[in-house]
């Protein structure tokens, strides 16, 4: 089989479908019939309705796609679906999730290329087969399921390599974001992850007093963290860096529990280097920042600034 990357798509960009006139209406039509759709997959306090409603509009989704020309409709309306584009506009992905009784959630999606005849890959999440989160390379008909926000690209010698930015409410106790890599192969398979992320950390071993050093070679990086908290996960174009909250435990004891984590007030992240992502310890954010988790000042200090202010 022979396996063309994103790049080779630029080729086709004259063959790019317009939506004309009576495309679009039939497409708008589509559109109020997803409003209502989707209105029923998130509000309705049945799960049976909610999954009749999500299979309805998946239904009406895949039509409205197979329209020609249908790339150029943005479907602004359609509130609880993401909507991510390559840089370059060769493709973009459609993500949405259903809530299940028991606080977990099934991902559905699909990747649109931008190309005449409006190819459609579907992504099937098959997330309860994983027992982790998978270091291995997974196809759109295994996917560990993610509400997508964010594309960006890497150019590797004439090839350009693609990333998604995407959220998971893994559960009921965390929540995951993750970078990964991902790859078209014609017009009906999507790969993502791949060994381009590395992260080597420290620790010092409580016992012995050793310092051990632990080199990971990643194909998806991925934060984890307390499902009462929030974090950001993001491309920060003008210092070419991938830049999030560094999460920690207020107990030491769970320190190694995701679901106890949660912000500290610095950032980490990574840094583009040698067609790889490599892992930054610590990352600043503003010129005057210091980087340096926020501690509360002691309750002496906290008196001594307040009779200062009065």
């Amino acid at each position: 089989m022979k396996i063309f990357s994103l790049f080779c798509l630029l080729s086709f960009t004259n063959l790019n479908a317009q939506l004309s006139i009576s495309n679009k209406s039939e497409i708008f039509a589509f559109e109020k019939k997803m409003q209502r759709a989707s209105n029923r997959m998130i509000f309705d306090t049945s799960q049976m309705n909610r999954q009749k409603s999500t299979y309805e509009f998946i239904k009406l989704l895949k039509d409205a796609l197979k329209i020609e020309g249908s790339f150029q409709y943005k479907f602004d309306s359609i509130q609880y679906i993401s909507k991510a584009y390559s840089p370059d506009s060769l493709f973009r992905i459609f993500t949405f999730q259903l809530t299940l009784n028991n606080r977990t959630v099934r991902h559905y999606g699909c990747i649109q290329l931008n190309k005449k005849g409006s190819k459609i890959i579907p992504l099937i999440d098959h997330s309860d087969t994983f027992p982790l989160t998978p270091q291995e390379r997974i196809t759109n008909k295994n996917w560990f399921g993610a509400v997508y926000y964010k594309i960006i690209s890497k150019n590797i010698g004439k090839q350009k390599q693609y990333f998604v930015f995407g959220f998971d409410p893994n559960d009921v106790f965390s929540s995951k974001k993750m970078v990964e890599p991902i790859e078209i192969v014609g017009d009906s398979m999507a790969y993502f992850g791949k060994p381009m992320f590395e992260k080597t950390t420290t620790k010092k071993d409580p016992l012995s007093g050793e310092v051990i050093t632990k080199k990971e070679v990643l194909y998806r990086y991925i934060v984890e963290y307390s499902a009462q908290a929030n974090i950001s996960l993001n491309y920060d174009e003008s210092k070419g860096l991938i830049t999030h909250d560094h999460v920690t435990s207020k107990n030491q004891k769970l320190a190694d529990l995701s679901f106890t984590k949660i912000p500290d007030g610095s950032y980490e992240g990574l840094k583009w280097e040698k067609d790889k992502w490599i892992w930054q310890n610590y990352i600043q954010i503003g010129e005057k920042e210091l980087n340096q988790p926020i501690n509360p000042l002691p309750i002496k200090e906290k008196k001594k600034l307040i009779h200062r202010d009065e």
